[in-house]
Formats: C-alpha cells, structure tokens, sequence
C-alpha cells in the first residue's frame, strides 16, 4: 500500500469484514487499525518512523465547538521528502459530547512506532480509561480522512 491510498485501503479492510467505519465502536476501529497496521505496510517510507501509529485523547474545539475525541492516527513519513511535505496521516477520530466525566480524563497521547510495539500497544489503549469512558457512548461523529501535513 502507498500511503496516499491508505483510507481507501483501510475502508477496503473493513468492506472485506463486512463493517462501515460508521458503525464501528470505538474499541472495535481502534482494533481494526491495529490490525491494519500489523498486516497492510506502507511502502516508499522511511526505514525509521516511517510508518508508525498514535493513540490521542482529549477535549478540543477546531472550530465546530468543544467534543471529547478519542483518535487512532497512522502516520507515514515519505522517503525523498523533507520536513512536514514528507508527513501524511490516516485518522479516525470518535467525537463525543464533552460531558464531565470525560473532561476528567484529561488529554494525552501515546506512540506505536515499530511492528515490534504493536502488542504493547494494544495492552496499552485495550486498558485505556478514555476508551472504557467512550464504551456504550453514541459517538457525534465519525470521520475517518487522510491528509497531508
């Protein structure tokens, strides 16, 4: 896979098991990136860092109000390019009402840079408070988009 199809070939993945992104609880998307991850690599990255993931977590407003989002992003670093023309990024992000509960949760985040970490990592987000806080939640929105930084 080339990152620039990564959200077609991601939607694919899921297509191929029968899920729409759409309908997906939040464990259940973290999980199939994950997956996604382990099995579907990027090629034309770097050796380094070239293809990594990351869990992130908070209460933020990009201009459509304040949401809690629970986000799983994999990142890609273009071999040949520099700086930020060499990053592009896969997101899928579950927006949530921010109630008080979740507020408490504070924001953070956590990477998976190698395939070797994965396992780790998934211990990680499966134990993850903010993903136990969104369980049974019915999301605002769901997006998954691809983009160039």
């Amino acid at each position: 896979m080339v990152p620039d199809s990564a959200r077609e070939e991601f939607t694919a993945w899921l297509t191929a098991k029968g899920l729409d992104v759409q309908r997906l609880a939040p464990a259940r998307g973290v999980s199939e990136m994950l997956d996604f991850f382990r099995n579907i690599r990027a090629e034309g990255c770097t050796s380094t860092d070239g293809d990594m993931l990351l869990f992130q977590w908070g209460i933020y407003d990009w201009g459509a109000g304040r949401h809690f989002e629970l986000d799983v992003t994999r990142q890609f670093i273009a071999l040949g390019r520099e700086d930020d023309d060499a990053i592009s990024q896969l997101h899928l992000t579950y927006r949530f009402a921010p109630t008080a509960d979740l507020h408490a949760h504070g924001a953070g985040n956590r990477w998976c840079k190698t395939i070797g970490d994965a396992a780790s990592f998934d211990a990680y987000i499966a134990s993850h408070p903010a993903l136990h806080a969104v369980a049974g939640a019915d999301p605002v929105e769901v997006s998954l988009r691809y983009e160039h930084v």
